[in-house]
């Protein structure tokens, strides 16, 4: 990483404020010498003095009032915690704060895939690859002209034929922390200046790092071939109408022209049959073997067939003479037909269904994967289905690997949970108190979703992975706070006092875990580097996550603790007055 020296320089300075300032109690003990006499030792140590005081004096003057003020009305602070959980929750579906399963992570590459049908000479196809490379030079000179530079934003263009139908061009850009423009926007500027290429089977213009694959997938399965093809081009009309919907593809591979031979009802009347019509259809263009030769250790095999001048063209197999079982003969349009198709190169199978794929890449700064794919769903597809008799349709891609990685961290998540409730409730010796301190969990995704919304950054499944892992910080703050409610009453003192002064008394233990942790990410959101693109939202949910819960924390989590015991005092009132 280019950056790693300011981020080294950032986290000295953020371990210095830890250090210095956050724990002076401990520094105290570090002392050498005297340093009554002044000097820099001497006025850092008055510093770090009023800056302990400070926040001791914060912790038992506006902290003290405003928990006791939030716990003399519980109930409502409680209701405003949970109007700040539903609407911050609501972000999401609401699309202030978008949801893309994999982010669009800018490379410094740009990868061109052509794909032509089979059978397009290599002319054709080399010259689709130089009209893409002309539009990369294009692309660049729009570079210079925009940013008002002489620095080339590419560094390398490379230009490969893997064969006569296929051509690969790999575009090497700058690195990205010395360009402005990434390279999503800069594929952008290639397909406008490329335009519309005609007759080709495929291009998929590749900008982001991440992992391979469509980010859009529809298999359409069926028997009927040719009503899967139909069925798969109506669909592509249909993606193209879509906004952000580009490089759309389809796996029906087309394989060179064929004559498709029937004997017509005339011909089986006559005891022809089509293996007789097609071996003698063979035997005139491809030749009969008529006898081998030995020449030496070879052997040599002889055929029989038409001229060349006569298999040249099609329109003599229309006065090709057929023998009859009877020995007669006639012309092959009379008992024959031939019709001219396009042949398979490959039929794909799921499940022994034949499939044909649809594929498209969708601009996830245009429009979400996730709003693409319900809109297939609840109009396309339906409206599809009614008119192809037969086909069934399956996401796949990206949308796919969405639905099972959610599956596999929707369990993931539920076991955390568990073995947390475990691990508390055996030391706590109680059911209710773990599930108290696990309250601050749904307000640490709160924390989350805002720090998504305040960077500008869409969530994704990175962030929820952070959001899994943010989950065993945050009960920690609480742990902490509950723990020392519980030693305050085992010391005599009564549950009341205990929790007024459990928040003054930890209120430096909870904000130097949480600080030191969101300052300790802080780094990571600086970096501007493509590797640190994948840690990112991981970074951001923990960071803003344990930030946010640490409010959760001070005001809440007392609250709670207080609402559990008017309610078990409650319950016990009730209880006597039953049993009386």
């Amino acid at each position: 990483m280019t950056h790693i020296g300011p981020v080294v320089i950032l986290c000295i300075f953020f371990s210095l404020i830890e250090t210095k300032l956050i724990l002076p109690a401990h520094l105290r003990h570090l002392r050498v010498g005297d340093n009554r006499s002044g000097g820099w030792r001497g006025r850092f140590e008055k510093f770090q003095g009023h800056f302990s005081a400070a926040l001791s004096n914060f912790a038992s003057g506006p902290y003290r009032r405003f928990l006791q003020f939030c716990l003399r009305h519980r109930y409502t602070t409680v209701a405003v915690f949970l109007a700040v959980l539903i609407v911050s929750m609501a972000l999401v579906p609401a699309g202030i704060v978008r949801f893309v399963f994999f982010p669009n992570v800018p490379s410094d590459q740009i990868f061109v895939t052509l794909e032509m049908p089979q059978g397009t000479s290599w002319k054709k196809t080399h010259e689709y690859a130089r009209r893409i490379e002309t539009a990369a030079q294009a692309m660049n000179k729009r570079y210079l002209q925009e940013l008002d530079t002489d620095v080339d934003v590419i560094r390398q263009l490379l230009v490969v034929s893997e064969s006569d139908t296929s051509a690969n061009i790999d575009i090497d850009l700058v690195p990205s922390e010395q360009r402005t423009v990434s390279s999503v926007i800069l594929a952008q500027w290639l397909r406008e200046s490329l335009g519309n290429l005609e007759g080709i089977r495929s291009l998929n213009v590749d900008a982001v790092a991440g992992p391979p694959g469509a980010a859009l997938e529809i298999q359409l399965s069926g028997q009927n071939l040719e009503t899967l093809r139909m069925a798969s081009q109506d669909l592509k009309r249909s993606l193209t109408l879509m906004r952000g919907v580009q490089d759309i593809s389809d796996s029906f591979n087309a394989g060179g022209r064929e004559l498709d031979i029937h004997v017509t009802p005339e011909g089986e009347a006559l005891g022809l049959g089509d293996v007789d019509l097609a071996r003698q259809v063979r035997q005139a263009f491809f030749g009969a073997e008529v006898q081998r030769v030995q020449r030496g250790r070879n052997e040599v095999r002889v055929y029989v067939r038409l001229p060349a001048a006569d298999r040249a063209s099609v329109d003599s197999l229309q006065s090709l003479w057929i023998r009859l079982p009877d020995g007669k003969k006639v012309p092959f349009s009379a008992v024959g037909e031939a019709r001219e198709m396009t042949g398979l190169s490959a039929i794909n199978r799921i499940d022994r269904r034949r499939v044909v794929s649809v594929q498209a890449d969708i601009n996830k700064m245009i429009v979400e994967p996730g709003d693409v794919s319900n809109l297939l769903a609840r109009e396309v597809l339906p409206q599809l289905l009614q008119r192809y008799p037969g086909i069934t349709y399956k996401f796949g891609g990206e949308t796919e690997a969405q639905a099972d990685t959610s599956s596999v961290l929707g369990y993931a998540f539920v076991i955390v949970l568990l073995m947390i409730f475990g691990a508390l409730a055996i030391p706590l010796k109680s059911y209710v108190q773990p599930l108290l301190i696990m309250s601050v969990i749904p307000f640490g995704i709160v924390g989350a979703i805002l720090g998504h919304l305040v960077l500008g950054k869409d969530i994704s499944i990175l962030s929820v992975i952070g959001i899994v892992g943010l989950v065993g910080v945050v009960v920690n703050d609480s742990l902490v706070m509950v723990d020392f409610i519980n030693h305050y009453i085992d010391e005599g003192h009564d549950w009341r006092s205990a929790v007024n002064e459990a928040g003054p008394q930890r209120f430096r233990a909870v904000i130097l875990t949480s600080v030191t942790t969101f300052l300790g990410l802080l780094p990571i959101q600086m970096e501007t580097s493509i590797q640190s693109e994948f840690v990112k939202p991981m970074a951001i949910s923990i960071a803003f996550g344990v930030l946010f819960a640490t409010f959760v924390t001070l005001v809440l989590v007392p609250v709670i603790y207080v609402i559990t015991r008017d309610l078990s005092e409650r319950v016990s009132l009730a209880w006597a007055g039953a049993k009386s």
